[in-house]
């Protein structure tokens, strides 16, 4: 594994100390902005002064910060005129030949000033210049957004003014880079709400400015954002929403360069009293949404927030003022919007640090950070993400590539038929594919941790081992046809026997003949909750034990002998399970979401009994089933959640690093039932919904845009399972009516359809469960009375039927046989 996203193995960390670019002299400062000057490695910091006992005395300061973070020169003062009272709001940016700084003066000027870099010092281009063509009155407290176009050397102003009517709206305005007005005033919004608190970006890839802003509807307050053409301000489109109804103020954006993706940024309360929450959401270039709203940070926001995109790391910083520190902190932001821990970025002490700004390097995995400190002076704060690891000591190291089943081992000049060994350099580089022979199938990794993904940095001896199986040992990729659970590693279906009341517990070996064996193991604790889960990444089964009233974790490691190796911990009570292959190698990992806090996480095994974590993540809201999947036929599992309250759902497709790609927020109806299989034989999952009330159902065969819908009517009150019934390589549906006994096979078509086979059981409510039991790779059922303690076991014919075979153990057992 060779990188490391947010909340992976590089960690953020601050650079030097807390510096002062502007040290306390008794006047008020506020709202620093900051910008990266790309030309000479250096960072512009720009502030609003308001002198006490002068109010025409305002100037607006500024000073270049070096690349380490070292204040270069003295601070000027970059405004000449001395007209406003209050200067609050500054914006700047920076193109290749200079800053642009912008201000508002009240009460209706937005000023600006283009500044250069002059050996750490700051030359100025020209003299204060208006910007804005019209006398209506500013909004002071909201500063000027500033972007710059690479293409033709432009900036763009954007600001908020009080309109002629009870409105209040957002203009913008071109500037060249001779310090002149271009064109006319740009009306971006103009209603009778309230718009304001712009923020700009500069699309390089679609040569367009981004301007992202606050406006109040009827009922709800909401960022929305605009695309401007630069060379002539027309507007590109209608506005986008992106966020809603719950959130407030502050909006911010920042572009990401190398996807042509945005995050924008903006805070709200959090529902919990006065608690605050950053909310974060992708966008593409066209700025529409990428996936949910995501929770970043929760008390952050309050007193101003910032974003910037750091093009070294890929990165995004997130800057706010922490609700129970006084301090900024700041969050990581992956460029799958998925957040890394919260940490504190600034230093002052006991004083109040207010209103961030951020900007990212284009040289380094650096950003910088200013504040206002207790509104009296600029402080600044270099942040790291990404700083390459240091050179692992000692060497020569031996890697080892290893070969479990029938295939071979290629890399950049090498390839190993049998298993092969290099003496390597500490620091060395390692890229590899697994080749499998021909009828059979590649299945994952085993060895070192960093594996699984075909790459590894020798710092020490290491081993690699591609594992391939016969391909008829294997369902195809992508599908869910039934797999069993084979505790004794032979490919026949399995079952585990646990009382809930006693602990006792009995794993139960199939013979394949129609009959079991048995081993009774000690007995566990009560209230355990069981998965069957490929910890150690070997055909064999394992388990995984929770407990969701006190929290401790177990994985129950089987060790062919009819026992298990235990190793575990404690999550605290309340999360809900969900196992899948999370990382891509052979051994299965567990997702955690707890409904109440609306956290979630994964714990990926390293199939020898320990867990290593993701970064803790926030759904947008709670109530959501989430369901296992494959929708792209790689060797990840996906994700579809579905809030079966309200029919918002969403398709997660997995990055391989520790979070999603999330579709836009889509709606059915409440009141479904989800199952996932392979319905079209694609090999890539579907979604098959019913709903128990009506008895509608619905094949959602999965497309590159979403699903295509084939749907039906059955009676209602039916019970579903997902297998395989015949030898068509198509997942099906079962259907069982406990109160009547009725159950039918629904066999897919492939199309959306269904053939049916079916009969009538004249016995009590089953606890019915479909599992491969012997070997046939195709799906049978079990049939078990928690009252009574009989079972049937039925073997599937292919054709319709099922061989029957019947027996009694005690009652009160809960069965596990499902993988």
């Amino acid at each position: 594994m060779l990188l490391a996203t947010a909340g992976g193995a590089l960690a953020q960390e601050r650079v030097g100390s807390t510096f002062f670019p502007q040290p306390t002299d008794g006047a008020t400062r506020r709202f620093p902005a900051v910008a990266y000057y790309s030309t000479n490695d250096a960072y512009l910091v720009a502030w609003g002064i308001a002198t006490p006992g002068v109010p025409s005395a305002a100037p607006i300061g500024a000073r270049f910060v070096s690349a380490g973070g070292t204040p270069l020169g003295s601070p000027v003062a970059v405004n000449t005129t001395g007209l406003s009272p209050q200067v609050d709001g500054v914006g700047v940016a920076c193109g290749p030949d200079a800053c642009l700084v912008a201000w508002i003066e009240e009460p209706s000027s937005v000023a600006g000033r283009l500044v250069r870099y002059n050996n750490g010092a700051v030359q100025f281009v020209a003299g204060q210049f208006v910007i804005n063509q019209n006398g209506l009155p500013k909004l002071t407290s909201a500063a000027p957004g500033v972007a710059c176009a690479s293409v033709g050397n432009e900036f763009l102003v954007s600001w908020t003014e009080f309109g002629p009517g009870t409105g209040v709206d957002v203009k913008a305005q071109r500037v060249n880079a001779g310090g002149s007005v271009e064109g006319p005033e740009i009306i971006l919004a103009a209603t009778s709400f309230y718009e304001g608190f712009p923020s700009l970006a500069y699309n390089s890839a679609q040569n367009e400015y981004t301007v992202s802003y606050y406006f109040e509807s009827t009922n709800s307050s909401n960022v929305a954002v605009q695309r401007v053409q630069p060379g002539t301000g027309a507007l590109i489109g209608g506005r986008n929403t992106l966020f809603g109804s719950l959130f407030d103020q502050y909006p911010e954006i920042a572009y990401n360069s190398r996807q042509n993706e945005y995050l924008a940024i903006t805070w709200g309360f959090a529902g919990t009293g006065t608690d605050w929450m950053l909310h974060g959401q992708l966008a593409n270039g066209n700025l529409e949404p990428v996936g949910p709203v995501q929770p970043l940070a929760f008390r952050g926001g309050g007193d101003g927030i910032g974003v910037a995109y750091n093009y070294v790391n890929n990165s995004y910083l997130c800057v706010y003022l922490s609700q129970t520190s006084n301090e900024i902190w700041g969050v990581v932001v992956n460029d799958k919007g998925v957040p890394g821990n919260q940490f504190q970025v600034t230093l002052s002490g006991t004083r109040l640090a207010t209103q961030p700004s951020a900007t990212g390097s284009l040289k380094s995995g650096r950003w910088l950070t200013v504040a206002s400190e207790n509104y009296a002076q600029v402080m600044g704060q270099i942040v790291e993400y990404g700083s390459p690891p240091p050179q692992p000591p000692g060497g020569p190291f031996t890697m080892t590539f290893g070969i479990a089943g029938s295939g071979l081992v290629t890399g950049p000049g090498f390839t190993c038929f049998t298993e092969c060994s290099f003496v390597v350099q500490a620091g060395t580089r390692f890229v590899f594919n697994a080749v499998p022979a021909a009828n059979h199938s590649f299945i994952g990794w085993s060895g070192n941790g960093d594996c699984w993904d075909g790459a590894a940095i020798v710092d020490a001896n290491k081993v690699c081992t591609a594992n391939f199986i016969p391909a008829n040992t294997a369902p195809p990729l992508g599908t869910s046809l039934t797999r069993s659970l084979d505790l004794a590693g032979n490919g026949l279906g399995d079952i585990f026997l646990y009382s809930k009341q006693n602990g006792s517990w009995y794993s139960v070996y199939n013979d394949g003949k129609g009959g079991f064996n048995y081993s009774l193991g000690s007995a566990w604790s009560t209230g355990w909750s069981i998965y069957p889960a490929n910890l150690q990444g070997i055909l064999a089964a394992d388990l995984f034990l929770y407990n969701p009233t006190t929290g401790q974790w177990y994985q129950a490691l089987d060790n062919r002998t009819g026992g298990f190796g235990y190793t575990g911990g404690s999550w605290g009570p309340g999360w809900e399970i969900t196992i899948g292959r999370f990382n891509g190698d052979t051994a299965d990992d567990v997702l955690a979401y707890h409904p109440a806090t609306r956290q979630w996480f994964l714990a990926y095994s390293n199939a020898r009994g320990s867990v290593y974590y993701s970064i803790f993540n926030y759904f947008y809201a709670s109530g959501w089933k989430i369901y296992p999947a494959n929708f792209n036929g790689d060797a990840l599992t996906d994700l579809f959640i579905y809030n079966p309250t309200n029919g918002l759902w969403h398709v997660g497709v997995n990055d391989g690093a520790g979070g999603f790609y999330w579709s836009s927020a889509q709606s059915w109806s409440p009141g479904w039932t989800v199952k996932i299989g392979d319905f079209s034989g694609d090999g890539i999952d579907d979604v098959f919904v019913y709903n128990p009330q009506h008895g509608w159902w619905f094949v959602c065969i999965r497309t590159p845009g979403g699903f295509n819908y084939r749907g039906g009517s059955w009676d209602p009150g039916w019970q579903l399972y997902v297998g395989a019934f015949n030898n068509d390589l198509l997942d099906d549906i079962f259907v069982y009516k406990p109160a009547t006994g009725y159950y039918f096979e629904c066999l897919s078509n492939g199309a959306g359809g269904f053939s049916y086979a079916g009969g009538k059981w004249d016995a009590p409510t089953w606890d019915l469960h479909v599992s491969e039991l012997n070997g046939d790779r195709l799906s049978d059922l079990f049939l078990y009375n928690p009252t009574t303690g009989v079972w049937m076991r039925g073997w599937n014919n292919g054709a319709g039927g099922f061989t029957w075979g019947s027996g009694a153990w005690g009652a009160g057992w809960s069965l596990t046989m499902e993988r």
